[in-house]
């Protein structure tokens, strides 16, 4: 079994490049663009290859996007008082401990 990647961006997945790979290859390809180095009979390759890893990113993005929406729903979903919850105080008890309360 091999280790898991220090970052989940890192990770690449069936569906090609992680996030991170993605942007560095990405930048890689603006910057050969804008150097000139690139031949013409090249061009169109390489910005094909942009258009892909631009896809790539935006559905990492996407699918970040709709877990942390899911977590959201779930942690308003709980009943107050749940697992975790440290906002919720009685009021009976509240202040208690501070002289100047009462």
């Amino acid at each position: 079994m091999s280790p898991e990647p220090a970052d989940p961006n890192d990770a690449a997945t069936a569906d090609g490049p992680g996030f991170d790979d993605a942007i560095a290859e990405l930048e890689g390809i603006v910057a050969e663009l804008e150097s000139d180095r690139l031949e013409v009979d090249q061009l169109a390759a390489r910005v094909e290859r942009a258009a892909e890893l631009v896809r790539t990113c935006r559905a990492r993005i996407d699918g970040t996007r709709l877990q942390v929406e899911e977590v959201l729903e779930r942690l308003a979903d709980e009943p107050d008082g749940g697992p975790g919850d440290t906002t919720s105080r009685s009021g009976d008890d509240a202040g208690d401990d501070d002289p100047a309360a009462g």
